[in-house]
């Protein structure tokens, strides 16, 4: 009997997706075929993939740049290069406090409770993310390079690129608006603000720092 009347009939993607998707996340694929190897002569290749928000659901613009990206990866590597294929999380965001303190029913006034619950769901929420990338067959290096956005090592990194970026004339300072929304208590980001035009005053408030002249 040759090889070919051995196929199945039918495409199972329970089973056949499975076992690819287990053998793919073994140490030792891992080391041999996914991991970024710092001593290596081959050419490097850096995937900038952007943190997701911890929203616990992978929707099909998740799925879609998941594909893209991980295509990308396993192409680079097979045409040569060392590949560098970090995933990070979108852990800050208004969106996160609110599932705590309405949800959850936990105050912001407890501040050291209210943190601790914001990090348990966003954990869940990762947990039930990576999942999903998982089953897509999404491959990145989750052993080494996954990063969460509320660390302080990735609070550092930023910090310290932007500092840079600014000292190499790649960014400017410029005046702008905070955006304060006083149900929530909490600054917003300009995408979560919706417009509406409408004539007003634009007032200055200015408030004293201590040691300073007034």
């Amino acid at each position: 009997m040759s090889n070919v009347d051995q196929w199945p009939t039918h495409y199972d993607p329970k089973v056949v997706e499975q076992k690819w998707q287990n053998l793919w996340l073994t140490r030792e694929f891992y080391e041999r075929v996914f991991r970024f190897k710092e001593d290596s002569d081959k050419p490097s290749f850096v995937i900038d993939t952007p943190p997701p928000f911890t929203s616990g659901e992978l929707h099909m613009g998740h799925a879609y740049w998941v594909t893209i990206i991980d295509t990308t990866a396993r192409f680079r590597r097979l045409a040569g290069y060392n590949v560098l294929h970090p995933q990070g999380w979108d852990t800050q965001g208004l969106p996160t406090e609110l599932k705590v303190q309405y949800k959850l029913g936990v105050p912001k006034e407890k501040r050291e409770l209210f943190l601790q619950k914001c990090r348990e769901w966003t954990e869940e929420m990762i947990s039930k993310m990576k999942e999903g990338m998982v089953r897509l067959g999404y491959r990145p290096e989750w052993e080494r390079f996954e990063y969460r956005t509320y660390e302080s090592n990735y609070r550092r990194a930023v910090q310290r690129s932007l500092l840079e970026m600014f000292g190499k004339g790649l960014l400017k300072n410029k005046e702008g608006p905070v955006y304060w929304c006083p149900k929530c208590e909490t600054a917003l980001a300009q995408s979560e603000v919706g417009y509406k035009e409408e004539e007003g005053v634009l007032a200055y408030v200015k408030f004293p720092l201590e040691g300073e002249e007034t």
